[in-house]
């Protein structure tokens, strides 16, 4: 079941009732929190994604937007608690590298000029 607005505001503490102004709002932290969520796990589960998407969400909601705490620099899914939630579905960042072939070559291609002649 995919998170909606109203469970999303519950569970940030917003009120039942709010007003447009702040239900746009919750709207855009919630979308943006669940883009982040489902890049940095994509293949978490649901319940998952949802619970990092609120923890998330919620810091972003209560950061400071000036910068004056110096809150805005950090990292929302770090200092939110979701980085942790999705890390066992994280995708690694690590790159391949050729291993050498043992000659001191590289990877095996030989130097010099390539062509017929």
């Amino acid at each position: 079941m995919a998170l909606t607005i109203a469970e999303f505001m519950s569970a940030i503490r917003l009120p039942d009732a709010p007003d447009a102004e702040l239900q746009r709002n919750a709207t855009r932290v919630m979308v943006a929190a669940q883009a982040l969520a489902a890049k940095v796990g994509p293949g978490a589960p649901e319940a998952v994604r949802d619970e990092a998407t609120i923890r998330v969400g919620a810091w972003l909601f209560d950061s400071d937007p000036t910068g004056a705490r110096g809150e805005v620099t950090q990292n929302a899914l770090r200092s939110s608690g979701a980085l942790a939630l999705l890390g066992p579905w994280r995708r690694s960042r690590s790159l391949v590298v050729d291993r050498p072939t043992g000659d001191g070559g590289g990877t095996g291609e030989t130097g010099g000029s390539t062509g017929s002649g």
